[in-house]
């Protein structure tokens, strides 16, 4: 019995010492269960909104700060990046980079200048866009669907020409000048129009896409099927109906369809659209013209 109350005791004392070694290990890594501290130096004389220090575990990303001036006067700069040193010399990428150690990131900040795009002598600009300082513009052909561009210009009258080389370094419009009808090419119908949603259960919606082979350019249209004749295209954006407008189209039939039509729908301020004979209805939509492709027709 002496032998088992000895032999019980050494186990006893080996257990305390072993959870003593674990206390001690345990609280030797602090680091581990505290994690280290991220701060973050904004880099600035510009008063800016309150942010806090972060604690992040070992291993882990840090989730970036959302700074900006405390006054709207300043409001058109904004930071570039934050780096581990002042010298910008290495940016920190939150999306991979993680943090081993106690550490400062510095913001570099940059001013952004303001673009606006002017339409045919529009009082509003059709768009606004925030460019950053030596950045260059680009060109926004798509504001006009259905219209060819004729040029950018630096003023309403269009008498000096814009030149996109030259980077921005003040808030600047630009104005567009537009043909005055319709103007569709194969890209631009590939872009902005679209296929009626077939009928039926059976029914399959169709697409419209670009095709450039190298010898020839244009859009080609797979109407789908549908269980009911409903087969049809339409161009989404809104056009200028109050001029006279000329459109030709030049097809070619590439596949079994009896024929194709086009439509818009004539949509007033207040939201509704044209009825049959110009009255306001809530919505519907009336064709201007139907085809019948019949066998031997020329593509004209």
């Amino acid at each position: 019995m002496k032998g088992r109350r000895t032999l019980g005791k050494r186990i006893l004392t080996l257990c305390l010492v072993l959870t003593m070694v674990v206390s001690v290990f345990a609280g030797c890594g602090g680091k581990s269960t505290e994690g280290y501290t991220v701060t973050f130096d904004v880099c600035t004389n510009l008063e800016t909104n309150k942010i806090k220090e972060r604690v992040v575990q070992e291993g882990e990303l840090v989730s970036q700060p959302n700074v900006y001036p405390s006054d709207v006067k300043y409001s058109s700069y904004l930071i570039e990046g934050w780096y581990v040193d002042p010298e910008y010399t290495t940016k920190w990428d939150f999306a991979k980079d993680k943090v081993y150690s106690d550490m400062v990131l510095y913001a570099k900040w940059e001013k952004q200048f303001f673009i606006r795009y002017f339409i045919s002598n529009q009082k509003e600009p059709r768009l606004g866009v925030y460019v950053m300082e030596g950045e260059y513009p680009q060109k926004q052909d798509y504001l006009v669907p259905g219209y060819k561009v004729l040029g950018y210009y630096k003023d309403s009258g269009y008498s000096e020409k814009f030149d996109f080389s030259q980077p921005i370094m003040k808030d600047t419009d630009v104005y567009m000048k537009m043909s005055e009808g319709f103007w569709w090419d194969g890209k631009s119908i590939a872009e902005n129009w679209i296929v009626s949603q077939a009928s039926g259960e059976t029914s399959k919606i169709g697409n419209i896409t670009y095709v450039e082979d190298g010898k020839e350019s244009y859009a080609r249209v797979d109407f789908g099927y549908s269980e009911l004749p409903d087969g049809r295209i339409a161009a989404s954006p809104g056009m200028d109906m109050t001029k006279s407008q000329i459109m030709t189209i030049k097809y070619k039939n590439l596949g079994n369809s009896p024929g194709f039509r086009i439509f818009w729908t004539v949509r007033y301020e207040d939201g509704t659209v044209s009825g049959q004979y110009g009255e306001a209805i809530d919505e519907r939509t009336w064709d201007f013209g139907e085809v019948e492709i019949k066998s031997g027709m020329s593509e004209d």
